[in-house]
């Protein structure tokens, strides 16, 4: 495997005709066992000291958050509200005239 990795390195370097720098990053991992314990690690596996229990790590895939959109206060009035619409203003119109011919009809 090291020796795939140093071929790996050599190539690049050539090809960009720089030295290749490789840079040791170490996770550090801050967690709690389940008795309690604090356990600040390195390693992919680690014994609690509280308990004695052996405790793997494991990389989870990484949730993204999605933000909701945000919703406009008012849409835009569709052909398909017309009806509707239409239906309850000649229901009101129609209401009105025969509030206003009750109201004639009781004056005379």
């Amino acid at each position: 495997m090291t020796s795939e990795i140093e071929s790996y390195r050599a190539s690049r370097r050539s090809e960009l005709g720089t030295e290749f720098v490789s840079k040791d990053i170490a996770v550090e991992y801050c967690f709690h066992c389940f008795c309690g314990a604090p356990i600040v690690t390195t390693e992919k596996t680690v014994n609690c000291a509280n308990c004695g229990k052996t405790i793997g790590i494991r990389r989870v895939k990484r949730q993204r958050w999605k933000i909701a959109p945000t919703e406009a206060p008012h849409r835009r009035l569709q052909l398909a509200d017309l009806q509707p619409l239409g239906i309850r203003i000649f229901l009101c119109l129609l209401l009105g005239y025969y509030v206003y011919d009750l109201v004639d009809d009781l004056v005379q």
